[in-house]
């Protein structure tokens, strides 16, 4: 057997091929063979003999001076073999497997099936690799050993804290391996078996993610001791592990599609303030770490499932089961919490039941949560109620928006499209050279575009260009009673799941929640601002019809003091409550740029687009705005959006004398990503 392993001392041929194999190409399944690091200070090489690797290290061998076959057993005193009698096995199989020394025989055997060429053509199935260098530390002991061989670094980040392991025998080697799966666990490091480009998990999995950690976050501390918490901390760990590796580290040697990536990651787990490469440490390693935690291998891990056999929805269900249980107990905790529970898992599309479903879910509560939904004024608790929830089998649930705080809601072009149209400039060519966009984002890029070390500066920035809506009221900021906010509340948070949802489900929009088709090409970018002002977008139902509602109901609850406007067919003029009606669902919002706000401000500057459109057409400066202001407001319907569209993308404004287009474009192609 030991022959077909290591040749005939007459076929040199053969030895000399051996000895040109490096130890790891021996023996592909132990991590570290002879050159161990273990007790041995960085830079000190352990080698192996020069004539080739010594399989039988730290074993005793029998001296001979005739050829003959390598013995793993030692020599023991009373014993001795006739080279004969290993043959006679073979025709007698009922008598080997009696006598005890033959079992032992065996066991010497299954230690050798550990050489047998037929595992070293394993690895072969990882040849096609990246080229990533291995790094600092735990990986030294690689590079010593064979740096290009990719069973060297895939191992160690499949399990990092395998660098020291010595392994001279099969059940050694399962005993560290072993070891070393529970320190990753423990952990979470977030390495996976594909090191160098893992499969990511998909931007729906990691909104449920997120969803569920803020969930977490926020009421941690109000959760009852009998709560189960394990599965959430693990996933709060690994929450706060892609977090901080987002917000303080950046490479600039990333390629060009690993850019894009990294970039979107940064918009869904950062603020708007913390998009850009800023304040960020240059640590190549920690930023192919981000990708690892994010991956699909990773996460399936993350949930308990095996790698072979989970998939990505399997992961977002699981996260939905687990956020299904903490709301369950949250609801009795939040009023707000409470309402979108029952509209996003109990409520029906049943105009006749809904009410009656809505009262008798109330009664099953806490009295916390019920005592403040009771202080809802009855016809604002009556609407609430009656919001639709099914579009085309699927679901909405709520998505939590700060009243007054913060960024308000996208609307037509995204800030994830936007950074997708940097990474390819030509998608600025869908719009007019000399429009209001290409100005807003022109500024924005010399604000903020600085060249530093041939780097464009200006990712998540350019946001200031992106026209946004709030949603408004008439009371909130005045009377903030505790039931009115409460409704205020649930009718943004469900809103805006709604809104993010029904772009998912139009030609052109969102492949999932928050994330735009592909943004290569300028018809790409001209599909994806017509696919906002779709119809099954703006003009769906939105509350069922429960009940009879007064005309212009939604005026009385939302503007206020404030100056509404409408789209006539031509132009934009006031709306009069006594003349007009409304569209009873679509809400009223302020339309224009929330610049230079960051997260948690109630401040901001604001260019109010309905207002110089409607007619003040001479100053396109912001304006300081705080909370959710005192904007002109409109109802955005398909029609009203569409020219609104046409004005702010489409139409070359006569007070630019600038070619922006060309300048964007060239500014950013100039940029090395």
């Amino acid at each position: 057997m030991f022959r077909g392993i290591f040749g005939r001392s007459d076929k040199s041929k053969n030895n000399r091929n051996n000895r040109n194999k490096s130890t790891l190409e021996n023996f592909p399944n132990s991590q570290s063979n002879n050159n161990s690091i273990i007790n041995n200070t960085q830079g000190t090489r352990i080698s192996a003999p020069i004539g080739g690797p010594n399989p039988f290290a730290g074993i005793k061998q029998k001296k001979t001076t005739q050829v003959k076959t390598p013995s793993l057993k030692p020599k023991t005193s009373g014993v001795r073999k006739k080279p004969g009698k290993v043959k006679k096995p073979v025709k007698k199989p009922a008598t080997t497997k009696k006598p005890t020394t033959v079992k032992k025989q065996t066991t010497v055997k299954k230690q050798t099936t550990v050489k047998k060429p037929t595992t070293a053509k394993k690895p072969a199935t990882a040849k096609t690799l990246s080229k990533r260098p291995i790094s600092e530390q735990n990986r030294n002991a690689l590079k010593r050993e064979n740096p290009n061989k990719a069973t060297n670094i895939n191992m160690i980040y499949k399990y990092p804290y395998l660098h020291s392991v010595v392994n001279k025998t099969n059940a050694q080697r399962n005993i560290n391996i072993k070891r070393a799966k529970t320190q990753l666990r423990s952990t979470r490091t977030g390495r996976s078996e594909n090191a160098f480009n893992p499969a990511l998990i998909s931007d729906e999995t990691l909104n449920y993610f997120i969803s569920l950690v803020n969930d977490y976050k926020t009421f941690k501390d109000r959760l009852p001791s009998t709560f189960n918490k394990k599965q959430y901390d693990q996933t709060l760990r690994h929450y706060n592990k892609i977090y901080t590796h987002l917000k303080d580290y950046k490479y600039s040697g990333l390629s060009k599609p690993l850019s894009s990536r990294l970039y979107a990651l940064r918009t869904l787990f950062l603020e708007k303030d913390q998009i850009d490469d800023n304040d960020k440490t240059e640590n190549k390693a920690k930023v192919y770490d981000i990708f690892s935690l994010c991956s699909k291998n990773t996460f399936i891990e993350l949930s308990g499932g095996t790698t072979n056999m989970a998939s990505d929805g399997d992961v977002g269900l699981h996260f939905q089961k687990l956020s299904f249980r903490i709301n369950d107990i949250i609801k009795d905790l939040d009023a707000v919490k409470a309402i979108t529970h029952y509209l996003h898992h109990n409520a029906k599309n049943n105009s006749s039941s809904r009410l009656n479903s809505f009262e008798s879910y109330i009664s099953t509560l806490s009295k916390d949560s019920k005592n403040t939904i009771n202080k809802i004024p009855n016809d604002l608790r009556k609407l609430i109620a009656s919001f639709r929830i099914l579009y085309k089998s699927q679901r909405i649930y709520g998505m939590t928006l700060a009243l007054e705080s913060g960024p308000a809601d996208h609307n037509s072009l995204s800030n994830r499209s936007l950074q997708n149209m940097v990474s390819n400039p030509n998608t600025f060519n869908a719009f007019n050279p000399k429009s209001l966009f290409l100005h807003f984002v022109w500024n924005a890029i010399k604000k903020h575009g600085t060249n530093r070390s041939d780097k464009c500066g200006f990712r998540g920035k350019i946001d200031d260009a992106l026209l946004r809506r709030r949603v408004v009221f008439a009371n909130v900021g005045q009377a903030k009673t505790l039931g009115y906010r409460t409704f205020a509340q649930v009718l943004i948070a469900m809103n805006h799941g709604r809104t993010h949802k029904l772009k998912t489900l139009v030609k052109g929009g969102n492949k999932s929640i928050g994330a735009p088709r592909s943004m290569i090409t300028n018809k790409n970018s001209k599909r994806y601002v017509n696919a906002m002002k779709n119809k099954n977008v703006r003009n769906e139902t939105m509350f069922l019809n429960t009940e009879k509602r007064t005309d212009n109901h939604l005026y009385d609850l939302q503007v206020g003091s404030r100056i509404a406007l409408r789209f006539d067919g031509t132009k934009l003029v006031k709306f009069s409550k006594t003349n007009d009606k409304e569209k009873p669902n679509v809400l009223w919002t302020t339309y224009g740029l929330h610049m230079y706000q960051t997260s948690g401000s109630k401040n901001y500057k604001f260019f109010d687009l309905l207002k110089y459109l409607y007619g003040d057409k001479t100053n396109i400066n912001p304006i300081n705005s705080t909370g959710i202001g005192r904007n002109y407001v409109i109802q955005l319907d398909s029609a009203t959006l569409t020219w609104l569209h046409e004005k702010y993308y489409f139409t070359d404004n006569d007070r630019f004398s600038e070619d922006y287009r060309t300048q964007i474009i060239t500014k950013i192609t100039s940029c090395t990503r």
